[in-house]
């Protein structure tokens, strides 16, 4: 692995995405490098932020795609 640890390995460290040799260095790059720490911990403050947060679509976006399926839906013959 790259011996420079990324924003988007620290985020597949955290989603356990890493192979051993990934986990082993990121777990010690976070652990002598404070600006590095730092990132880790707004990545997990962000993920836990998010899981808070209930996403719904606008109801116009859904009734324009209703209307797009229905008017590109092949019609049903009996």
């Amino acid at each position: 692995m790259r011996q420079t640890v990324t924003q988007e390995d620290l985020i597949r460290f955290y989603y356990k995405e890493t192979n051993a040799e990934e986990t082993q260095l990121i777990t010690d790059a976070i652990e002598h490098d404070w600006e590095l720490k730092e990132s880790y911990s707004q990545i997990i403050m962000l993920y836990r932020a998010m899981r808070k947060e209930r996403f719904s679509p606008n109801q116009t976006s859904i009734d324009i795609i209703l209307a797009y399926s229905r008017d590109t839906a092949p019609l049903e013959t009996i």
